[in-house]
């Protein structure tokens, strides 16, 4: 073959260009990174390669010595995921004492020697990432990072880690360059709670934006939960939704730790009544939710050994802020993790207990329950359930003062002191059963309601009067409340009871009120008989419906009727039952619809106003906020274990469907026009209800307004 002089010197040309290509420093490159792609991809993981490596000085941990995963033996599985090409993000949704931290400064450590690419760390804010990377990231990864740490020594800050197969940037949540101009090969998000949002986007979602086109990318973001629609509580949604599950030792069935199943012997009470913090601290155990079996802290350990993630299935799947389970998203894992597995001396069963006492029943306060449901279950605040707490009951305290500060027109700005209620306030007329004080106003009428229990009653007393400055307008007023041991306890030193009133020489007594038949149905029946032929008293039984006795199948001797009241649009039903004293009419009603009004009256809504004495007891106000709403299921919930009983709720309950029953009767007698019914169905109902002359001369009999 032959060639022309130019094709000769095209030849060369190439040749040369070849050999110039070959002794290049690009070539070098090339050739190393294509041998690296021919290695085996590492097989020791982070948390098996931190164990062997990575040692925690005093300003790094709490105790010296070489990292144990065995510790937190739940964040083995986080610190796999880099191996895991299946997974692309993991958001970590903690308690305080999880680990979840340092798990992620393994994975950086590990980083230079096996999967190099670009890191970032992002914390709420600048002095903590300073502090952070001083403390416990910069040095120990450039001391595991072998032959990749720059000579340079303005490679190495605190804010940019440069070494030379890898950068690592450290940065507060705030800072632009932590999300612009660079690709992101591990994003870690720590206390994305606490992060700097905008009102489109959090650093989740400019995290993201880093990592679109790497490949095997993984973002990592933990927090301690806050409200619920917050970033790492809709990130653990959105992902596998895994629990930390524990075998029973005594069923062997495993089950994820939470929050009431912890518990104490009664035997943990002093004599009067009130918890021993020492003994309850000593004696606290877990009830397996399976088998209800005991379970003892000196368990754990051997519990956690055999513990592993278990995500929810589509059955158990959490639901979103729309009611609707959350699927699950390919690529996404989501862990949730608790204080009742941690091993730190600090969060103990026992100092758990202790604390959740001290927020839910011993000094109930909005505050301490968030802090402990945040810190200590890593739960999110709930923020589809409606619950009242301590501090919107203390609101309803008649004679409250509230101090307003109002703006002049001239810029300055005056104290305004606006009393709320009864001005002065006033005190329980009984406590304990102990006479306290009189009235300071006249009521219209007493009312008691009670509620009964296995062993016991409990009892609330509620004057009625109109609001002298406001007319028309229905007050209602605690006066007395407590405990009787049954119906006869009840009659001889409850109901003939006097109320003294200042300015009065008679007292006022009890003329009418509610008692719950749901327990023992016939004994309340024949009480409730009883006292109104032998005392005069129009006190009647009521049951709600949904319960499963209030379910029941009508018999023949009941016969039912309607009312023309309504309980917010749905009819109330009133049933005939009979006992061995006679024949009585039953109240039913929606639970779920008084459970509505009662909510309406706590948190001050329009219409008649209920109000609380200086006084009242704090048993009272965690009775009161023991049941929440649930949006997302449309209902009430209540667990004894958890939120402790409800029966002055169930209680104050009755007193707004007295109310709802009689509230209109009551003002047209007083010589006020009660306000129109909403309802546009009312009108039929009432129709109804005059063919019902069985009804309408009960209800005409059972109710009177004047003082016995």
């Amino acid at each position: 073959m032959s060639f022309t002089g130019f094709e000769l010197l095209d030849l060369q040309t190439a040749a040369a260009r070849r050999r110039q290509i070959l002794d290049s420093r690009e070539f070098d490159l090339c050739v190393e990174a294509a041998v690296a792609n021919l290695k085996e991809a590492p097989t020791e993981f982070v948390w098996q390669f931190a164990a062997r490596e990575v040692w925690l000085d005093a300003k790094m941990a709490a105790e010296e010595g070489f990292y144990n995963p065995n510790k937190t033996p739940w964040t083995k599985e986080i610190q796999e995921l880099p191996l895991r090409p299946d997974v692309r993000e993991a958001f970590f949704m903690k308690s305080s004492r999880s680990g979840g931290t340092e798990a992620g400064f393994n994975i950086l450590r590990w980083m230079p020697l096996h999967w190099p690419g670009n890191a970032g760390v992002v914390f709420p804010d600048d002095a903590q990432a300073r502090d952070v990377a001083k403390r416990r990231l910069v040095d120990s990864v450039t001391k595991l990072a072998g032959g990749q740490v720059s000579d340079d020594p303005h490679d190495v800050g605190l804010s940019n880690l440069h070494l030379l197969n890898m950068l690592i940037k450290i940065g507060p949540s705030g800072a632009q360059r932590m999300f612009t101009e660079w690709w992101v090969r591990f994003f870690m998000l720590d206390e994305v709670e606490e992060h700097a949002t905008t009102d489109s986007t959090t650093t989740v979602d400019r995290a993201r934006s880093r990592q679109t086109d790497v490949t095997d990318s993984l973002l990592y973001v933990l927090s301690k939960p806050k409200k619920a629609g917050g970033p790492i509580h809709l990130g653990y949604l959105s992902g596998s939704q895994k629990q930390w599950k524990h075998p029973c030792p005594r069923c062997e069935r495993p089950f994820a730790f939470a929050r009431g199943q912890f518990t104490n012997d009664p035997d943990c009470r002093n004599a009067d009544g009130t918890w021993n913090l020492q003994l309850v601290k000593d004696y606290t155990f877990c009830l397996c939710p399976h088998c209800q079996g005991r379970v003892w802290e000196k368990e754990k350990q051997s519990m956690n050994d055999a513990a592993i993630w278990i995500p929810r299935d589509m059955r158990e799947r959490l639901k979103g802020m729309d009611g609707k389970p959350v699927p699950a998203k390919p690529g996404v894992e989501s862990y949730h993790i608790t204080d009742y597995s941690s091993y730190h001396p600090k969060v103990t069963w026992g100092e758990l207990r202790v604390m959740e006492l001290m927020a839910f029943e011993i000094q109930p306060s909005r505050k301490a329950q968030v802090h402990f449901t945040n810190n200590h279950t890593g739960a999110p605040e709930e923020a589809d359930i409606v619950a009242t707490d301590s501090d919107s009951i203390a609101m309803l305290v008649a004679g409250r003062v509230e101090v307003r500060h109002v703006k002049q027109p001239d810029g300055t700005e005056i104290e305004e002191r606006v009393t709320h209620g009864l001005p002065g306030g006033y005190s329980l007329a009984y406590l304990q059963g102990q006479f306290v004080a009189r009235l300071p106003f006249v009521p219209t009428k007493i009312l008691i309601f009670t509620d009964k229990q296995k062993t016991y009653l409990k009892y609330t007393v509620w004057t009625l009067r109109v609001d002298p400055r406001l007319p028309g307008q229905v007050e209602s007023h605690l006066i007395d409340l407590g405990r009787a041991d049954d119906e006869t306890a009840l009659r001889e030193n409850v109901l003939q009871r006097p109320y003294f009133v200042e300015g009065m020489e008679e007292p006022m007594y009890i003329s009418a009120g509610f008692s719950d038949s749901r327990y023992r149905g016939q004994a309340v029946f024949k009480a409730c008989l009883s006292w109104h032929y032998q005392l005069g008293l129009q006190i009647w039984p009521v049951r709600g419906e949904g319960d499963s006795n209030s379910r029941k199948k009508k018999s023949d001797d009941q016969e039912e009727t309607k009312s023309s009241e309504t309980v917010r649009g749905r009819v109330m039903r009133f049933m005939k039952d009979t006992c061995e004293l006679g024949e009585i009419m039953v109240r039913y009603f929606k639970d779920k619809d008084l459970q509505d009004e009662l909510n309406d009256k706590l948190h001050r809504k329009p219409g008649w106003r209920l109000w609380l004495p200086n006084n009242y007891p704090a048993e009272f106000a965690a009775e009161l906020t023991a049941e929440k709403y649930d949006k997302s299921a449309d209902a009430w919930v209540h667990s004894a274990q958890r939120d402790g009983p409800n029966d002055y709720r169930d209680t104050t309950k009755m007193l707004c469907l007295w109310l709802l029953e009689n509230l209109n009767i009551m003002l047209t007698a007083l010589g006020f026009t009660p306000n129109a019914p909403t309802e546009d169905h009312l009108d039929e109902e009432k129709a109804d209800a005059e063919n019902q002359p069985v009804e309408t001369e009960q209800r005409q009999r059972d109710y009177t307004l004047r003082p016995r």
